[in-house]
């Protein structure tokens, strides 16, 4: 009898659509569940008879979906992240290199360049290195940026006063946004404690992260799911058909929760919101053509990221911003035991509603769904950041 406990998932990141690269180097996947699988469609026969019976039955084109299922941690699914954003790798937006900044009471300034040209944002979680006090070097978040000077509330280390040196440098954290560079992955399923000769592998092809949804609710782990949509499922003795697989070795760090962080709402910290769920589809379609019972490469939609802010009803300052259809944005910081940063952020968003119902006699929580837009400075919907400690 298969146990859960025994359960393992691996995936590998395939070069081609629906081939899983040779002796794969196999990444296990933290995870607290899934539903991946294989799916057909029934295809019944209509012939009608004076019998009454069903005269034949086939079963339809193979549907590989499910649900990835975990709780969110740094560094563990950055693979992940970057293919359901679509995106082409995490880069870094913005560096000054070496050269002499000079640190001030509010941030950082420089007598020629660009902070513009270099590509620093508004609201981009940035590195400052090099200088003699090493307390003004650290993370922070800029909150202006002109040509020769940039505002930031630090995270780690301090502002002060320091004439730069020549080897000052600014970096931004390394990121993804959403974009249109697909990938696919293979996933193994290993049931471990079913022997051999019964087939304990299931093996996933083609498989593309089709959706992904968080949940940051208060004194609770982040969770999350990767919804996925494949090509072709095959069960094995082992895995002596993909070569000589290989196993990278499994993040370790800690899970994240929702009392850590900061949330912003507006560029403003605020501390009544309950619970924000996010989610991200990116409307992956499998295309069924006459004589094979795989897909073909999918169809890909629109990057298509929604959500609902959950938060304890005090006064009307939502509510107005979804009456005025005032634009608004959501950033969350997720910082580890260790000191590891990861940064969502939702650059421009509308309410789509929003109402104080009552329910009982406690405390009245206010509901605001809402859609994000594409922000033309971030030239995404969403952008998702990272700093290791």
């Amino acid at each position: 009898m298969a146990n859960g406990s025994r359960h393992s998932l691996y995936a590998v990141k395939e070069v081609t659509y629906g081939i899983t690269p040779n002796s794969p180097a196999l990444d296990l996947v933290r995870i607290t569940g899934t539903t991946l699988g294989l799916s057909k469609d029934s295809l019944g026969s209509e012939e009608i008879r004076s019998d009454r019976q069903i005269s034949d039955f086939r079963l339809g084109a193979n549907q590989i979906s499910g649900d990835v299922n975990f709780e969110l941690s740094y560094g563990t699914f950055d693979q992940f992240l970057q293919s359901v954003l679509l995106s082409p790798a995490w880069v870094e937006q913005a560096d000054t290199g070496t050269s002499s900044i000079d640190a001030t009471a509010s941030g950082f300034e420089q007598a020629s360049g660009s902070f513009i040209t270099d590509g620093f944002l508004v609201g981009q979680l940035v590195v400052s290195t090099g200088f003699i006090d090493a307390g003004f070097n650290g993370k922070s978040i800029i909150t202006a940026v002109a040509a020769l000077t940039m505002t930031t509330v630090p995270i780690t280390g301090s502002h002060g006063v320091e004439a730069g040196g020549g080897d000052e440098q600014l970096i931004a954290a390394e990121s993804v946004r959403s974009a249109s560079t697909r990938s696919s992955f293979s996933f193994i399923r290993l049931f471990d404690d079913i022997q051999p000769s019964d087939k304990p592998y299931y093996i996933y092809k083609g498989v593309e992260l089709n959706a992904m949804s968080l949940s940051i609710a208060a004194n609770a782990m982040i969770t999350g799911t990767f919804s996925v949509t494949g090509q072709s499922q095959i069960t094995a003795v082992d895995l002596t058909s993909l070569g000589t697989p290989t196993y990278n070795p499994v993040s370790t760090t800690s899970p994240l929760d929702s009392f850590t962080g900061t949330l912003e709402e507006g560029g403003v910290v605020v501390a009544v919101i309950t619970e924000i769920a996010l989610s991200l589809e990116n409307g992956i379609e499998p295309r069924y053509v006459v004589g094979s019972k795989n897909s073909i490469y999918p169809s890909v939609g629109r990057s298509n990221l929604t959500g609902t802010v959950t938060a304890y009803f005090e006064d009307s300052t939502l509510i107005d911003k979804f009456i005025d259809e005032t634009e608004s944005s959501i950033v969350f910081n997720l910082p580890d035991g260790a000191g590891n940063i990861q940064r969502y952020r939702i650059p421009r968003l509308k309410y789509t509603g929003g109402q104080p119902d009552v329910s009982g006699e406690g405390p009245i929580t206010l509901a605001m769904p809402f859609q994000a837009l594409l922000d033309n400075e971030e030239a995404s919907n969403f952008v998702i950041e990272r700093i290791p400690a």
